[in-house]
C-alpha cells in the first residue's frame, strides 16, 4: 500500500498541464491508507487538502463535476497540497468523520502532517474561497514556526508581533492567543494604541471590565466612535465572549455584574435584546460552573418573563436530562420539568422525568411518574405501551441489583 501511494504522489507531482484540468484526489478508505497519506505528507512537507463527501450529496456531485475541474484551483491544490478524498458514509469514513466532528457533506479540511486542522470549510464553497483558505493555511504552516522563533529570541518587529498574534488566533483560538496580545499591548504607550493596526487588534480581542484596555476604550470612546477602525459592536461581541470565558475561569459572578453595568453601552441592542442577552449570560455562567440550584432558579425567572413559561422550562429541563449525569444537575432538571408539568401535563415530559430518575437509579420514582401518566391515558394501546416502559424500568432495576450482588 505504501508503495502504491508513493507512486501516486510521484504521479500527482509530475502531472502535465492537461492533467491539471482537475484536482486528482487520492481516495483513502482504510486506517492503513490514512496513516500512509499522513506519512507521505510528513516526508514531503506538504499540507493535506481533504475532501469528505458522499455520492448521494448533490452539492458533492456538483463540486466534483465543476469546482474541482477548475484549472486554477487544480494547479493550486496539486502544486502545494496532497489532495485526499474520503467517502464520508463508508465504514472508514464514519470513523473519520466522528473523530473530526464532520456533521455535513461536503466538508473540506486543510490539515498538517500531525493531523492539526488549520482550516475547515463546510458545505458548498466558491473556487476563490478554497484557494484563499489554502493560502492562509500555508502561511500558518510555514510562517508560524519562524515567527515563534523570533518571538522567543526577542527579535520581533511590531508588524511581526501582529502577524504572530493573528496566526496564534488561528492556531489556538481567541482566548489562547490573548496572553500574546496582552504582552504586545503592554509594550506600547497608550497613545500608540490608536495606531490603525493596533486598534484592529484591540477590537478583535475585546476586553473585560476592569482591564486596562477596557478602561482606555471607555475613556476615549467619543474619539474612537468616529474612527473607521473601531467597530463598537464587534468590540462588544468580542468583549462579551472574553468576559464570559474569564468569569467562568475564575468563577466570579461579580465580573458579569460589572459587564451588565458597563459593557452593554457598546452593543446598540434594544431593551428586549439586551435583557435576553443578559439572561443568557447568567444562564451560561451557572451552567458552565455547575451551580445547579442557581441555574434552576435563573431559568425559572427567565421562563416567568417569557410568553411560554411551560415550554421554556421543559426545554431547559430536557437539555439537562439529556446531557448530564451529575446528581445536582439531574435534580435541577427534575425540578424544572415538574414545574413545567404542573403548568401543562404532557406524556413526553413525563418520559424525560422518568429518564432523569433512572439516571439517578431512583426506580420507584421513575415507575411512579409513568404510572401517573398511564392514569391519564384512555387509549388501551397507549396504556399497554406505558406498561411496557414500566416493565423495562423494573428489568433495569434487577440488572443493577445483580451487578451490586456480584
Amino acid at each position: 500500500m505504501r508503495l502504491i501511494l508513493s507512486l501516486a504522489l510521484v504521479i500527482l507531482l509530475q502531472i502535465d498541464s492537461y492533467a491539471q484540468r482537475r484536482v486528482r484526489f487520492i481516495e483513502v478508505n482504510t486506517i492503513e491508507g490514512w496513516e500512509d497519506v499522513l506519512e507521505m505528507s510528513k516526508n514531503n512537507n506538504r499540507l493535506l487538502f481533504i475532501n469528505i463527501c458522499s455520492p448521494w450529496s448533490e452539492v458533492c456531485t456538483f463540486m466534483r463535476s465543476n469546482t474541482f475541474r477548475d484549472r486554477e484551483l487544480a494547479r493550486f491544490v496539486m502544486n502545494d497540497f496532497i489532495p485526499v478524498y474520503i467517502q464520508g458514509d463508508s465504514d472508514f469514513g464514519e470513523v473519520w468523520t466522528d473523530r473530526y466532528d464532520v456533521s455535513a457533506f461536503p466538508m473540506m479540511f486543510y490539515m498538517t502532517p500531525g493531523e492539526r486542522v488549520i482550516t475547515r470549510l463546510e458545505g458548498y464553497q466558491e473556487i476563490q474561497t478554497i484557494i484563499d483558505s489554502g493560502k492562509r493555511s500555508l502561511t500558518v504552516y510555514r510562517e508560524y514556526p519562524r515567527l515563534r522563533r523570533a518571538y522567543i529570541e526577542g527579535g520581533l518587529s511590531p508588524r511581526g508581533w501582529r502577524e504572530l498574534i493573528n496566526l496564534e488566533i488561528i492556531n489556538e483560538g481567541q482566548e489562547g492567543a490573548r496572553p500574546l496580545f496582552n504582552e504586545f499591548i503592554k509594550q506600547k504607550e497608550q497613545s500608540l494604541w490608536f495606531n490603525d493596526e493596533n486598534l484592529k487588534l484591540i477590537v478583535t480581542f475585546g476586553a473585560a471590565p476592569g482591564e486596562d484596555v477596557f478602561r482606555w476604550v471607555v475613556d476615549n470612546f467619543e474619539r474612537l466612535r468616529v474612527n473607521d477602525n473601531f467597530n463598537s459592536r464587534t468590540f462588544f461581541d468580542n468583549s462579551f465572549n472574553h468576559t464570559m470565558a474569564l468569569a467562568v475561569r475564575i468563577n466570579d459572578i461579580n465580573l458579569l455584574n460589572r459587564a451588565e453595568e458597563e459593557l452593554f453601552r457598546f452593543s446598540n441592542l434594544n431593551s428586549d435584546e439586551q435583557r435576553n442577552m443578559i439572561n443568557e449570560m447568567y444562564r451560561t455562567f451557572y451552567l458552565r460552573i455547575g451551580k445547579w440550584d442557581a441555574f434552576a432558579s435563573h431559568v425559572e425567572k427567565m421562563a416567568s418573563e417569557s410568553s411560554s413559561e411551560e415550554t421554556v422550562l421543559a426545554l431547559e429541563a430536557r437539555f439537562i436530562i439529556e446531557n448530564f449525569f451529575e446528581e445536582d444537575a439531574l435534580n435541577a432538571g427534575i425540578k424544572l420539568m415538574k414545574k413545567s408539568i404542573s403548568l401543562r401535563d404532557r406524556f413526553t415530559k413525563r418520559q424525560y422525568l422518568a429518564e432523569a430518575h433512572l439516571k439517578l437509579k431512583q426506580f420507584d420514582e421513575a415507575v411512579q411518574v409513568m404510572q401517573e401518566a398511564k392514569d391519564k391515558i384512555a387509549d388501551p394501546y397507549d396504556r399497554y405501551e406505558v406498561d411496557d416502559i414500566i416493565r423495562q424500568i423494573r428489568e433495569f432495576e434487577q440488572e443493577e441489583k445483580a451487578k451490586k450482588g456480584n
